[in-house]
């Protein structure tokens, strides 16, 4: 999400989801870890949408350096947090990139943060919503992973619009986030492993998820968790109670398997932090990583 003022309104999102059943209860079921393949070196990488409020950068920096994932793709970066985290991570990640559109939303921003040097980046500016989307390659355990980096456009609902209004308007958000994952989908290189992950302001059985699975790409928290959505990882505070959701994801090719994926929180921003811990599936051949820092 993005700004106050969308918090709120994405909160009226949230309502009027579990008004039509597609929230399931919060609960707090365990966690099923998969076993790591034998002699398959396993890694991590992540998504964390910051919060481009700026809430609390010293917690912002201390539970990226707690994740030590070895890929992490922010959202919502600024000139002020950009700043402030190539500063405090510059010990813990050689490559420290950040990317905008034309500045024209202050929640546009992007970032990847890589232990290995990142190439080949194209940012998909804006076509169907607000924010387009930043796609790059590295080499992880010795293997290429193409990751796109994506913000899809939060829903825009006023207090005025009542259930039926907020609804209508939520189809309308559906269709942009159709068209949204669709474009970044057909820019992405066919057949290269392929880490799609950030903020899709969408449920899980809503159209951008929905759509990655059916073009079988694997839900890493979902495939690992018993009832996935029942964990959140937004919140936002609305009087005496707090809406939540799951609406940050991981998705992964098929090249890969999920060994483990959790949450982290730091209460620096309305979003956790989803870290991953994956593998390569077993009998994939390494590849030569690329040459040189992209900065």
């Amino acid at each position: 999400m993005h700004g106050p003022r969308s918090q709120l309104v994405f909160a009226l999102f949230v309502l009027a989801a579990a008004s039509t059943g597609l929230l399931a209860p919060q609960a707090r079921p365990a966690r099923a870890a998969q076993p790591p393949a034998s002699g398959e070196q396993t890694f991590s990488v992540a998504t964390y949408n910051v919060n481009w409020g700026n809430v609390d950068l010293r917690k912002t920096a201390a539970v990226i350096r707690k994740a030590a994932a070895d890929v992490l793709l922010l959202q919502e970066t600024n000139a002020q947090s950009e700043s402030y985290l190539r500063g405090q991570l510059r010990g813990t990640y050689r490559y420290i990139l950040f990317r905008g559109d034309r500045g024209q939303y202050g929640a546009e921003r992007f970032g990847i943060l890589s232990k290995s040097p990142v190439t080949n980046l194209r940012f998909l500016r804006p076509k169907h919503g607000l924010f387009g989307a930043w796609i790059g390659e590295t080499v992880v355990a010795g293997r290429k992973l193409q990751v796109a980096n994506v913000h899809l456009e939060p829903a825009m609902l006023s207090r005025e619009m009542g259930l039926t209004g907020a609804l209508a308007a939520l189809s309308e958000m559906e269709k942009t986030h159709a068209q949204e994952i669709e474009y970044v989908y057909e820019n992405l290189t066919p057949e290269v492993p392929t880490l799609v992950a950030g903020d899709f302001n969408s449920l899980a059985k809503f159209a951008a998820p929905k759509f990655l699975v059916e073009k079988g790409f694997v839900d890493s928290f979902a495939s690992v968790t018993e009832q996935p959505d029942s964990h959140r990882t937004w919140r936002w505070p609305l009087g005496r109670t707090e809406l939540s959701a799951r609406i940050d994801y991981l998705f992964h090719t098929r090249h890969l398997r999920t060994v483990e994926s959790r949450t982290l929180e730091a209460d620096s921003s309305d979003h956790l932090l989803v870290l991953s811990r994956l593998q390569w599936q077993p009998g994939g051949q390494a590849t030569r990583g690329p040459q040189g820092p992209t900065q």
